[in-house]
């Protein structure tokens, strides 16, 4: 019997909970500084986009790495090494000129950035008690929208009164104070974390014993087997159109709607209460009514791609910060979909292979296919937004999710005929 199981796991639940969504502020703060930047003639909007990609595509990359790293090795340490290491990258970016020098280290933020997440959701299934890890299931999808809501708050108070330096150094501080938080909570809680992880295996050992390659081919096999086929095109669908859109969400307000920096700044702070309700409706519509990953995202990708309809009529169309508003409303809307998506693809699905020690691979390889997406995402929607508009990039998002509707439906069955067989 472990004394106060409950309140020391919610305490090394909510170090790295807090510590990953206030990394956020360390790589999604570049988005907010796009605008600026080109403004300043420092990068344009095809290098910004480049940019953007080298760090989902690292983000990705590592994402894979890192996933079979952590079910190999103590989660910890690697979420140390990911913060410090972000911290580093911020402060460097802050002081650098050169847009080669930009894509380099944006780069390499990407893969420290890449370091939590795995560990993140291995931490849920063996260092919290069982019976607070449905909680925090749901608890843990608040992460991103808690951290694009602090990015965009911080930021929006830094670039009225400074400029977009200053926001990349404070994002190095914030980071860094990430990482004594963790570093403390953990080492407090040493005898209980050693405790509970035996509770949360029946006493045994997670299977991860065998070599990396091996359990990169048998968790790959394993997703196959599941018919995942549907659901790894749909994290890719999902990647593009979510990461792309977080990228670019600035730059289309400011030209799209006519709007300062600003108050598109403090505008997009919206965003991530309404992503909430998508989390939360999610969660409900998955648990207690569909009970299948694809039927989940089936109905996700439609209201997505219907609610970027409206967008479409108003873009570029009418101007002004209240029609601005109104889209920031649809886009919270959207990208609380795209949430809930991540959510059953990322986290529900993931917590299924504990026993199997494949917790932190599978999200890991799911994760690094999204932001493999998210990489191209990047480049592409600058190419696309500078040269034909940002009603043709509305189009492109409507399309993508219509893909998406049509290969969740075609997984449908297959996710019914072996999840009773396969998922663990």
């Amino acid at each position: 019997m472990i004394n106060n199981k409950n309140n020391f796991g919610s305490q090394v639940f909510y170090a790295i909970f807090f510590s990953y969504s206030f990394l956020y502020i360390g790589r999604k703060n570049f988005s907010i500084c796009i605008p600026q930047m080109v403004d300043f003639g420092i990068i344009d909007k095809i290098q910004a986009g480049t940019i953007g990609t080298c760090f989902l595509l690292s983000y990705a990359i590592g994402q894979f790495i890192n996933g079979q790293v952590a079910d190999k090795t103590n989660p910890k340490n690697m979420i140390y090494t990911g913060l410090i290491g972000a911290s580093i990258c911020n402060l460097a970016f802050s002081i650098s000129n050169n847009v080669y020098l930009f894509m380099a280290i944006w780069c390499i933020n990407g893969f420290f950035c890449s370091m939590l997440w795995a560990p993140f959701v291995k931490i849920l299934a063996l260092w919290v008690p069982k019976e607070l890890q449905n909680k925090y299931s749901l608890v843990l999808q608040f992460s991103t929208p808690l951290g694009i809501f602090s990015t965009y708050f911080v930021s929006a108070i830094l670039i009225k009164f400074f400029n977009w330096r200053m926001i990349f150094l404070f994002s190095s501080l914030i980071v860094l104070f990430c990482f004594f938080l963790s570093f403390y909570v953990f080492t407090k809680r040493k005898d209980y974390i050693i405790a509970i992880e035996k509770e949360n295996l029946g006493g045994e050992k997670a299977d991860t014993e065998e070599p990396t390659k091996k359990a990169n081919k048998s968790t790959i096999l394993m997703l196959l087997n599941l018919g995942m086929i549907s659901a790894i095109v749909g994290i890719f669908i999902n990647g593009v159109f979510k990461d792309g859109l977080d990228l670019w969400i600035p730059t289309l307000l400011i030209e799209g709607f006519d709007i300062t920096l600003s108050q598109t700044s403090f505008l997009t702070t919206i965003l991530p209460f309404l992503s909430l309700l998508g989390i939360v409706l999610t969660k409900q519509l998955h648990v207690k009514i569909t009970k299948n990953e694809m039927v989940t995202n089936t109905i996700l990708f439609i209201i997505s791609g219907l609610l970027f309809i409206p967008i479409y009529f108003i873009l570029g169309v009418y101007k002004g910060l209240f029609v601005a508003f109104i889209a920031v409303i649809i886009l919270s809307l959207v990208m609380g979909a795209s949430f809930g998506i991540n959510a059953i693809l990322l986290t529900y699905l993931p917590l299924r292979f504990v026993k199997k020690g494949k917790t932190a691979s599978v999200t890991g390889i799911l994760n690094a296919i999204s932001y493999l997406a998210a990489s191209l995402s990047g480049v592409i929607l600058g190419i696309v937004s500078s040269n034909f508009g940002w009603s043709s990039t509305i189009i492109f998002f409507i399309v993508l999710n219509i893909i998406g509707t049509i290969f969740s439906i075609f997984g449908i069955k297959v996710i019914n005929r072996y999840k009773e067989k396969y998922f663990i």
